[in-house]
């Protein structure tokens, strides 16, 4: 069973949790806040401020290129020694890495997360025929990178 289609909890030992996040200004730190709790409470403290951070770099992304929907997924059971973040929105076009500007506060999100990750990327993926979109994925150290 897919985690985008199931309930949250545990499916078939899939721990998992999935929430739709407001598009505002506060979801960031909505999704940062929740991330840190969820991963906290099953036992993954070292793992959480990471996941939160790339959490919210996703999620300032997604507002940014015009999302309107955005669904998050934490996933405890990604792999023995993997945490993995999820982002689904519907914004046009696909996460892009950049050389940020020097002189600029913007650009280097992307970035981060590829120093936080041990793997990103992307996919389209759509909810449903009227949904259409993609997730950006990242998939984290349980220890910590």
């Amino acid at each position: 069973m897919s985690p985008w289609n199931g309930t949250p909890g545990r499916v078939e030992n899939f721990q998992f949790v999935k929430w739709e996040v407001p598009v505002t200004d506060q979801a960031p730190a909505l999704v940062r806040r929740r991330a840190v709790a969820v991963l906290d409470g099953w036992g993954m403290a070292e793992v959480a401020r990471d996941a939160a951070t790339v959490l919210t770099e996703l999620v300032t992304n997604a507002r940014q290129a015009g999302a309107t929907r955005m669904v998050v997924l934490v996933e405890a059971d990604a792999a023995p020694d993997l945490v993995e973040v999820c982002v689904w929105d519907d914004a046009p076009g696909v996460p892009c890495k950049q050389e940020p500007d020097p002189c600029s506060e913007r650009g280097r999100g992307l970035l981060m997360v590829e120093a936080l990750a041990v793997a990103w990327g992307h996919h389209p993926l759509s909810l449903d025929a009227e949904h259409p979109g993609k997730v950006v994925w990242a998939a984290l150290a349980r220890s910590g990178k």
